[in-house]
């Protein structure tokens, strides 16, 4: 990423790079600690959305979905609906409000998606947390249809 606040790209780096090993080891907390130093000190930078990731990322591991789901926001407002980041808190944020049993919101959210394969999936566990059985299999065997993959197929493929 460029640096358009300042931060150099080898503060970026290891500032980054520090954030992935906390995370990766568990250490949530001090994950976090580390994340909102280095949004407190270069909030103009290009990292911004990274940063709001991890922090949305910690609050979920440690099961605080609604404040996860506030920074996944913050990634979504602020990248381009076409980039991968977006595309990573969208997808997470869809999650988070599953796991916060808003299943009406997932599936407001998963509505309009015939061919995504995870937001067919999010629709389908939605249905099943409401207890309609049938919409629910039709929801997995769309997204298996197209994950397309032997990988996939066999996690949701019933066994016999």
């Amino acid at each position: 990423m460029g640096s358009s606040g300042g931060l150099s790209s080898s503060s970026e780096s290891t500032g980054l790079s520090f954030c992935d090993f906390l995370f990766k080891q568990g250490y949530y907390e001090r994950c976090l600690q580390n994340a909102f130093q280095a949004l407190y000190k270069f909030p103009d930078d290009d990292v911004v959305s990274v940063l709001y990731y991890y922090i949305g990322r910690c609050y979920e591991e440690m099961v605080n979905y609604r404040l996860a789901n506030t920074y996944f926001q913050k990634v979504i407002k602020k990248e381009p609906r076409d980039s991968q980041s977006y595309k990573a808190a969208f997808y997470r944020s869809v999650y988070v409000k599953l796991m916060m049993d808003d299943v009406d919101g997932v599936l407001k959210i998963t509505d309009s998606s015939k061919s995504d394969p995870y937001l067919l999936t999010f629709r389908g566990y939605s249905y099943l947390k409401k207890k309609k059985w049938d919409e629910a299999r039709t929801s997995f065997i769309s997204a298996q249809s197209y994950f397309s993959h032997p990988h996939y197929d066999k996690l949701i493929t019933p066994c016999h």
